[in-house]
């Protein structure tokens, strides 16, 4: 069963994207509003990222970025290095 958090963890992540990448923000939609979509709220409500843990345990896996800010950096860079 998928662990579930706050929405802010996904919502950050997106917005960090958007800013790496000097796209618009994106629009928030409240949490309480999808609710009588069930399947919308699920989806917007659930956190599915993987343990670090786990798959450094199952597939020998290690993180090459500290976090995930300093990986959309890394990102980033080689991104606009394609584009020039």
């Amino acid at each position: 069963m998928p662990r579930k958090r706050a929405l802010p963890v996904v919502a950050g992540h997106v917005r960090a994207v958007a800013a790496v990448f000097e796209a618009p923000a994106p629009r928030t939609v409240p949490l309480w509003l999808p609710r009588p979509a069930p399947r919308a709220h699920t989806v917007m409500s659930t956190d599915l990222r993987p343990a670090d843990d786990k798959a450094g345990a199952e597939f020998g896996w290690t993180p090459t970025h500290a976090d995930s800010a300093d990986g959309l950096a890394s990102l980033a860079v080689g991104v606009s290095r394609l584009a020039a």
